[in-house]
């Protein structure tokens, strides 16, 4: 519980994502599979912006069904250089619709097919002569004829040693061994935080069980992106149920991470055992709303649904994190002001160094949080001024080492901390302990040691032998 003793009882998170899993539709299919069914002008991107190394194969599958026998349908491959300069400016024009299409239909591309009707599915192969970024369009240019065209497009890079087999685009094709080792150390970094818990369990607070939630859904998370981007790059085919359900995950890690990092700015369970009311039900209300918000929004750019819908739902998304970010921002300053405070005019007592140590605890925290907010515009500036296409991965790298830095900061300042070594100057334990040693040494000389007082009248005799050579 987080609320004082007779308070509302707090929303679970765990109930909520229970409840929004089962309440989700249903979704399935293959991404990089297409069905067209239309009459008249049509042009369409099947894909944008895929990174083809020299030497990959753009495979086509298809088969077409038309009013006509040799129906004006094609499929074309475009650079990113043909993308920008040719079909950008035309899609974003406001020329007529005929003219529009009979123009798209005659821009230059690096390869074109028309495709025909068949009685069963057709396979083509185009081999890339350049590594770019490519874009790939399917277009009718007819008014009259109406078509029915399914089609399957793979997309396939050489690897290491020269073998097309993967499936990734340039771009992306280290994410998977990012993903695995990312997941190898966040195993690691949960480990350790069990056993620190195990041999400290006297000294646990219900944040620390809160952090190891939040870790281990951070973990729960990359398995199943490191699992999406393995099969992808192995066969080529992108489930969207995978999909949707890789991207709850990251959506519940991110609500976990959040709500963990509230909690600790605002120091419970370390500085106070108990929240409010009205910070509980601002709590509750905010990541309810986050979470149920970030759930739904989910599926938006995956299994086609309203587009009207999925910029609202990202945008209050984003709104409602920057709030708590700020919350947590003004936690932070009041818990470390208060501290501060506290301890300037509370007399010295044997409870003054703990709070001495969790002073420092909050101080680092908190310009560690601000280095997790403001360093994402750096390696954007690194990204947009010195990083090419090819390398957009070291982005993704960047951000990922940010957020596990940050969730080792955490757990390493914050773990759970015995008090004694803290007290111990305070309490008396040492004054005793120094005492029983003197006292220890003492009969020891006086009892352990027998011969103490012959090595004195030996060394008196060897005084007065030496005193009477000299006379």
């Amino acid at each position: 519980r987080l609320a004082t003793p007779g308070g509302p009882p707090p929303v679970t998170m765990g109930s909520a994502a229970l409840l929004l899993l089962l309440l989700l539709p249903g979704v399935g299919g293959i991404v990089n599979t297409y069905s067209v069914r239309d009459s008249g002008p049509v042009a369409e991107y099947a894909r944008r912006d895929y990174g083809l190394a020299r030497g990959a194969e753009v495979r086509l599958d298809y088969d077409l069904s038309a009013s006509q026998e040799s129906p004006p349908v094609f499929f074309s491959v475009i650079s990113a250089k043909q993308k920008d300069g040719w079909y950008d400016p035309w899609w974003s024009s406001s020329i007529a619709r005929e003219d529009f299409f009979m123009r798209v239909c005659n821009l230059p591309a690096m390869r074109r097919w028309q495709l025909f009707p068949t009685t069963s599915r057709r396979n083509l192969t185009y081999v890339v002569e350049r590594a770019d970024l490519y874009s790939f369009v399917y277009t009718h240019c007819d008014n009259a004829t109406s078509f029915d065209l399914d089609f399957r497009l793979k997309l396939v890079n050489p690897d290491p040693d020269g073998r097309v087999t993967q499936h990734l685009p340039i771009e992306d094709v280290n994410l998977p061994l990012l993903y695995g080792a990312l997941l190898v150390v966040h195993c690691f970094m949960l480990a350790a935080l069990l056993l620190e818990v195990w041999q400290l369990r006297e000294m646990v607070r219900r944040i620390h069980l809160l952090l190891g939630a939040a870790l281990a859904l951070r973990i729960a998370f990359l398995a199943a992106v490191f699992t999406e981007r393995t099969l992808e790059n192995r066969d080529g085919t992108v489930s969207e149920a995978r999909m949707v359900a890789t991207r709850e995950l990251s959506h519940f890690s991110d609500t976990a991470f959040l709500a963990a990092m509230l909690l600790l700015s605002t120091g419970w369970t370390l500085t106070r055992q108990f929240i409010n009311v009205r910070e509980l039900n601002f709590i509750n209300t905010t990541f309810l709303a986050y979470l149920v918000i970030g759930a739904v929004g989910a599926p938006c750019g995956v299994s086609g649904g309203e587009e009207g819908a999925c910029p609202v739902l990202e945008l209050t998304l984003n709104v409602l994190r920057s709030l708590v970010l700020l919350c947590i921002i003004v936690s932070l300053n009041f818990n470390v002001t208060h501290i501060r405070g506290a301890l300037s005019e509370v007399p010295w007592n044997s409870d003054v160094p703990v709070q001495y140590a969790r002073l420092k605890q909050f101080q680092l925290f908190r310009w560690v949080f601000l280095a997790y907010l403001l360093l994402p515009m750096a390696f954007l500036t690194i990204e947009v001024t010195m990083l090419s296409w090819k390398y957009q991965w070291i982005n993704v790298l960047l951000d990922e080492l940010l957020l596990t830095f940050l969730y080792l900061h955490v757990g390493a300042v914050f773990r759970p901390m015995p008090v004694s070594p803290l007290v111990r100057a305070f309490d008396g334990s040492l004054a005793t302990v120094a005492a029983g040693t003197v006292a220890g040494d003492t009969h020891t000389a006086g009892e352990d040691d027998p011969g103490h007082p012959q090595q004195e009248q030996q060394e008196q005799q060897q005084r007065q032998d030496e005193q009477a050579q000299r006379q």
